[in-house]
Formats: C-alpha cells, structure tokens, sequence
C-alpha cells in the first residue's frame, strides 16, 4: 500500500506520538509518587489502652472525670 504523506513526514509524526506518550508516562508516573499517606492504623495495644482508659472515665462522677481528664491543647498539663 503506498500512502499519500512522504515518508520524511510519517517519521515525524511517529517521533511526535513516541515523545507525547513516552511524556505522558512520566507525568503519570511523576504525579502517582507524591500520593498522600496511608491513614494510620491504630493497633492492638493503643486499642486496649483506650478501652481501658474509657472504661475508667465510665466509672467516674463527672466531677472526678474533670479531675482526671484535660484538654489535649493544655500544654501545662501535658508537660506534668
């Protein structure tokens, strides 16, 4: 089959298609390596710990809950 367009311009837009494509592949591969972080998973430890510290708070007056708990913004308390 001959085809209409010189060869010269066939290879031009066969050299044009490899680098949009060989672009695009990178960009994609560029733009999937800056993906955010997986969430954290809490494991079986921090899950006990919690449970336990909740089931504590449960147990307490709302009074004795004031005294045992503080803002987590509270930088004096937290440094005690």
């Amino acid at each position: 089959m001959i085809s209409r367009y010189p060869l010269s311009t066939i290879k031009k837009l066969i050299f044009a298609f490899s680098i949009s494509l060989a672009v695009g592949l990178g960009v994609s591969v560029y733009a999937h390596s800056f993906q955010a972080p997986k969430a954290v998973v809490a494991d079986a430890t921090t899950k006990k710990v919690v449970a336990a510290g909740e089931a504590l708070l449960a147990t307490l007056s709302p009074e004795q809950r004031k005294l045992m708990s503080f803002e987590f913004t509270d930088t004096a308390q937290r440094v005690r």
